[in-house]
């Protein structure tokens, strides 16, 4: 019941966390230099209130993976990278990379959050300073050992990832809690609990296991498995820059607030845009306008009609319309039999205008 509760706000703050997200980024190439540093705290803070948002979607279970093959090592590069923004400057964060083979499938950005979080509890176990070390090794995990784990692990190879401080350590009346959602030591309002929690439930979602040692006035260990995977390629990251277009884009989405924020992105994209409010509205418009409109843009929860029905009848009225899912979450999580077909791609809310150019790129690019 909590997990519901917890998906459904999470749901209706990234929508909210779209329109912010949105319209400042927008603002941002629109306002004078001495302005700007205002439209980068709205950016920043809504970033820092998505990842709270990433934290309720992953404790719900609720949270849709982006799986692509990635590289642990430059995800972990990448993290110490935030981390030395946001930890005190006396610890030391050192990556040791002993893996041979360090790709794996899954959600980089989730994984990531997972980490940032982690360096971020043991910052608060090292008030006086101290050392964070990250550490990656090839592991083969045996039938017996995915057996006796509380873990759903298949036997095989994994890319073990250790995060270990020299900070205070956990007390053992603690330590058996520390992944149980809205359970925290730091005083009211300095923490919600539910950091390590989604650290766990991430590791659940890639089908991995996570563990922990510690020791009070020692530090703490924790080791994190992830299942390796040998023979794919890993995709070039996107440049920094939007992507520019053209043609139709079709809106689909319940919030006006969302649906004004993207018609204003993408029109800034050098797209064409109509908008509905709602499915029955959206396929009314498309059956009367299909043949210039190129995309649909589609949100997934909507009342009355939702987004998988329109999904099944946009697809019956043309079967190779291509279609860009958004959403902040999925509530049946059964979006992936949709993203399989051809022409279907995904975009999580809240979106900047890069990641949305990239991705209406992307879906047009064979038109």
């Amino acid at each position: 019941t909590v997990g519901e509760l917890a998906g459904g706000i999470a749901h209706d703050f990234n929508n909210m966390l779209s329109g912010i997200v949105g319209a400042a980024d927008l603002l941002k190439s629109r306002v004078a230099d001495k302005d700007r540093q205002y439209v980068r705290i709205i950016l920043d803070a809504s970033r820092r209130a998505s990842e709270l948002a990433v934290k309720l979607l992953v404790f719900s279970r609720k949270n849709k993976l982006v799986t692509m093959p990635f590289d642990v090592h430059n995800m972990l590069k990448n993290t110490v990278a935030l981390l030395e923004h946001s930890i005190d400057k006396r610890i030391t964060m050192k990556i040791v990379t002993e893996a041979e083979r360090s790709v794996i499938i899954g959600d980089e950005t989730q994984l990531q959050n997972a980490l940032i979080n982690m360096g971020i509890n043991s910052s608060y176990a090292m008030p006086e300073g101290g050392n964070l070390i990250f550490m990656t090794r090839n592991v083969m995990l045996d039938k017996l050992y995915c057996d006796a784990s509380p873990f759903d692990l298949v036997p095989g190879e994994y890319v073990e990832i250790e995060v270990q401080d020299s900070g205070v350590g956990i007390p053992p009346e603690v330590i058996g809690h520390i992944f149980d959602p809205f359970f925290t030591t730091r005083e009211q309002g300095k923490g919600t609990g539910l950091g390590l929690s989604a650290v766990y439930g991430t590791v659940q979602n890639h089908h991995g296991a996570i563990t922990v040692y510690s020791e009070v006035g020692m530090g703490t260990v924790f080791h994190l498995y992830l299942p390796q995977t040998d023979n794919v390629i890993v995709p070039e990251q996107s440049e920094g820059e939007s992507l520019y277009g053209t043609g139709c884009v079709l809106v689909i989405d319940d919030e006006e607030l969302v649906r004004s924020t993207a018609k204003g992105i993408l029109e800034d994209l050098h797209y064409s845009v109509i908008t509905a409010a709602s499915g029955p509205e959206g396929l009314e418009i498309y059956r009367a306008r299909r043949d210039e409109i190129d995309m649909v843009m589609l949100d997934m929860i909507m009342p009355g009609m939702n987004g998988r029905e329109v999904f099944r009848i946009l697809r019956q009225i043309n079967p190779e319309l291509k279609i860009l899912i958004a959403s902040g979450f999925t509530r049946d999580g059964n979006t992936d039999s949709l993203l399989q077909q051809e022409g279907c791609s995904f975009i999580r809310k809240p979106y900047m205008k890069k990641d949305l150019s990239w991705a209406v790129a992307e879906l047009l690019r064979d038109e």
